[in-house]
């Protein structure tokens, strides 16, 4: 549990340095981007405490916070490294074609069909883009890396904070 969760050492005020977030569906927030930090510092604006901050981790403090010790700061799935929509917009495939680049499996346990980016050689670099539905103009885009588990269907109308695939992390 611990490497899924951070927690606050100190007392202080927390700053946020480098992190992108979004609000979910169900009000919480979501950082979209890596190599985010969260420092903690004292009154005086020295740093006490310095964390990396996960992408797809959930922040449960905000900028400006008076923390104590034994808080928690952020918590992530310590089993999946998630994709983070950041826009609003339609989701288009590239360069996923069944067969190619993708292969569907049936989860073993739950039975749940899922879509797996397969290992691929050549010209095909499979993403996800998110487009205006109104002009097709491309507002964002994600690359899949191999044994990604796609989480969003083509045409899905998707806001920040949806989960795009996620990545088994290595055991």
């Amino acid at each position: 549990a611990e490497e899924s969760k951070i927690f606050s050492k100190t007392k202080g005020i927390v700053k946020l340095v480098n992190i992108k977030y979004v609000p979910t569906k169900d009000d919480q927030t979501i950082v979209v981007n890596r190599n985010g930090e969260m420092v903690i510092v004292d009154e005086k604006e020295r740093e006490i405490e310095k964390y990396i901050v996960p992408s797809g981790s959930y922040l449960k403090v905000k900028e400006g916070s008076k923390v104590k010790p034994r808080d928690l700061l952020a918590q992530w799935d310590p089993h999946n490294v998630p994709i983070i929509a950041g826009k609003d917009g339609a989701v288009r495939y590239e360069d996923i074609k069944k067969g190619e680049t993708m292969q569907e499996e049936r989860d073993p346990r739950s039975g749940v069909l899922r879509r797996v980016i397969m290992e691929h050689k050549g010209d095909l670099h499979p993403q996800v883009v998110v487009e205006d539905p109104a002009d097709g103009k491309i507002l964002d885009f994600y690359y899949l890396p191999e044994r990604a588990h796609l989480e969003v269907d083509e045409g899905q109308i998707i806001s920040p904070g949806t989960l795009v695939a996620k990545t088994p992390r290595e055991a």
